[in-house]
């Protein structure tokens, strides 16, 4: 016998990434905090690992059965209108979390838009 469970988002979820492609490393930031010992490898929070990515929200990308629907193609945001401003916040590693995005689509083909900044949230 099995049990399904039902598991609801409790932050946003729908982004794009901001990023240039031809330069990943200027938008994307890569942080390691080193494992601790005895620390489980999928825990929820304190992850040794993260990437700190400015990503915008895409209000247009839906949902399925219930599911993500597959990732709007690449670029997402076509006109300012499309998403909304940068953000900067912490993606986690794909175990450390219920729910789990594993593709993400680029906002835009170039150098980031308009340079703003925010404050980090972690996107669980």
């Amino acid at each position: 016998m099995s049990s399904d469970y039902y598991l609801q988002p409790t932050s946003p979820w729908r982004f794009a990434l901001d990023v240039d492609p031809a330069s990943p490393g200027s938008t994307l930031r890569f942080e390691s905090r080193g494992y601790r010992s005895g620390a489980a490898p999928w825990n929820h929070s304190n992850w040794p690992t993260s990437i700190a990515a400015r990503l915008r929200p895409l209000p247009t990308w839906s949902v399925t059965a219930n599911s993500a629907a597959e990732p709007p193609r690449s670029p997402a945001c076509d006109a300012a209108a499309r998403c909304g401003p940068a953000e900067v916040r912490d993606l986690v590693p794909h175990g450390g979390t219920e729910l789990r995005i594993g593709e993400l689509p680029v906002a835009f083909f170039g150098p980031p838009g308009d340079g703003a900044r925010s404050p980090r949230i972690s996107v669980h």
